[in-house]
Formats: structure tokens, sequence, C-alpha cells
């Protein structure tokens, strides 16, 4: 037989205290007011009891739910893990639960978020390609319900938290153009915008166009990269390929930097692990989805929709970039 679940009123009379106090030290609230002993017998009896708030009661009581949604496509990419612990810390530290949806094709979103929007979900954070290729015909979430974006630029609904793009770009350029470097390869695990963005401030400032490698697979992307015969050039990657380059590099004989440099594009810690160490444009990634957290915090708590928020990238500099002379 269940034993039956302690109340707040059980407490209150196994301890003697009111049951608004019993429910200000339970709950967090005007602990201030209530000396440190009558906080220390209530949370021990409530211990004693096997006392479980009830969440549902109180949230049916604050009109919500206390369940946010966070909306994924892969689960793979090395960087999601962090994106997911940081918002998992803020929305703790607001008595939020999260709810992970995996997204695999474009035929289960719609299925996936009314499902979701059926338990009365607070709120969404996305980072999800497949969302945004349904909701760029019709809207699957109610414009009234707040939506934040993570690690992907932001919608005219949707405000996001993400890395700049220029910053990322300008630190990319000035950093190699420090290094003496005068030619850019780009591979295709970097994405298009971020492409086209290095594309323009290049040629604005006199410099060549980035040579795109139409490749993720390590040996094509060496093969290209070696036929250049110029040693002054650098590859741009992601820090996953580039690890997979540099491994395969060292089985190949092919000597980074001396051949040519490799610059990544993450800022992961197993970088610091190859050889060379891989230097790399570092994005802040458990903030991200800490500062998409807090903008989703923000917009449920003041019911005001707000601005997306901007970080900023920097640069970890270790071992994979030769310096030249200027000349």
């Amino acid at each position: 037989m269940s034993q039956k679940r302690a109340t707040i009123k059980d407490i209150a009379e196994a301890t003697g205290f009111s049951t608004a106090t019993v429910s200000y030290v339970l709950s967090g609230k005007l602990l201030q007011r209530i000396n440190q002993q009558t906080q220390d017998i209530i949370r021990k009896k409530a211990e004693e009891l096997n006392y479980l708030p009830n969440f549902l009661a109180r949230s049916l009581k604050a009109g919500q739910s206390g369940f946010v949604a966070v909306l994924l496509d892969k689960f793979d990419e090395s960087f999601v893990p962090e994106i997911i612990a940081g918002a998992e810390e803020v929305l703790n530290q607001n008595d939020y639960n999260m709810v992970l949806c995996h997204l695999n094709s474009l035929e289960e979103v719609q299925h996936k978020v009314n499902r979701l929007l059926s338990h009365s979900m607070d709120g969404f954070i996305i980072r999800s390609g497949l969302f945004d290729a349904i909701n760029q015909s019709h809207s699957i979430i109610p414009s009234t319900l707040p939506c934040v974006r993570v690690a992907r630029p932001p919608t005219a609904e949707h405000p996001a938290a993400l890395v700049s793009l220029e910053k990322i770009v300008k630190l990319t350029v000035e950093y190699l153009l420090a290094k003496g470097h005068h030619c850019l390869a780009i591979d295709d695990s970097i994405p298009k915008s971020r492409r086209d963005g290095l594309a323009n401030l290049l040629t604005s400032i006199g410099k060549p166009a980035p040579l795109l490698i139409s490749s993720q697979d390590p040996d094509e992307i060496l093969d290209a990269m070696t036929t250049l015969h110029n040693q002054a050039t650098v590859l741009l990657s992601n820090d996953r390929s580039a690890v997979d380059i540099l491994l395969r590099a060292q089985e190949r004989k092919i000597k980074i930097p001396q051949q040519f440099s490799l610059l990544g594009n993450d800022g992961l810690d197993y970088g610091k692990y190859t050889t060379p160490a891989l230097t790399t444009i570092a994005q802040p990634r458990s903030e991200q989805g800490a500062c998409a957290a807090q903008l989703l915090m923000q917009w449920i708590q003041t019911k005001k929709k707000p601005k997306t928020k901007l970080l900023m990238p920097y640069l970890i500099e270790r071992k994979s970039v030769k310096k030249y002379s200027a000349k």
C-alpha cells in the first residue's frame, strides 16, 4: 500500500508552526523573517516525512506549468551538451524544468511541437534547422508564447542568444593578417553565412576571397591543401573536422603548420590534445545556453519580448598556425 504523501499541513501539525510559516520556509520565501532554528526544524521534519513540493498545484495557482521545451536537431554536435547545460542551470535557478526534444525529420516537427504545446509549455528554446524550415511557411508555435533561439540568427518573431558573426569574421581576419597569412581556404564544415562574411571582409580590404574546398573528408581536404604550394595559406574548419584533419595529416606525414596552417572555429577542449595543438576561434557555448534561458525567463516573467543578445568570440592560440615575417 502506498504511503500517503505528506502535506504542508502535516508538517505544520508535527512542528507546531503555522502552515504559512512552513510554506515560507519550504518555498524559500521571506526567510529573512524566520529565524534559523525554526527553518532547521521545519526542513528536518519535511525530510523525515518525505515531503515533496506539489509543483502541479503551485503551477496551476501561478498560471504556469514550470516547463520549458528545448528543440534541437542534433545531439551529436560537440557543443550542444554545453548549450543545454548552460540553459538548464538558469532554468533550475528559476524553478523551471527542461523538456528536451530531438527533431529527426521535417515530418515529425509539427507532431512533436503540438504534443509539447498540449502539455502547456511556458516557452521554447530553439536550435533547429528543421523547425525553421517548417516555421518559414507557417507559424507552428502561437505568437503569444515566448520562444528564444540559441546559436542561430533571430527572426522577426523570435529573439536569439548567439555569438556575433561580425565579430567572428573580424577576429579571424585580423588574426591571420597579424600572423602574415594572405590566403584563406575554407572547408564545407563552415556555415555559408560565415563563409560569405569572410569573403566580403577580405575583398573589402583588397585580399583574395577564400578558396572553398567542397568537402568534409580529411583526405580530400589534405589533397587540396597540399597541392596549393602556398605555405602562407590557412585552412579554416570547425574544431571537430580540424581534429580529424590533424590526425589524418599525422598518418600521411603531412606537417602542420609547416606545409599549411589550420585554424579551428569552436574552441572545443579536445583541440588542445592534438599534435600540434589546435589554434581556434572560440565561441562561448554554455554562456549561449544560459543567455537564451535568461531571455526566455525575462519574457515569461515580464510578458515583454526581449532583444537579441550577442556574445563575443575569443582567440585560443596554440600551435597550428604559423607566423610569417611581414614582407
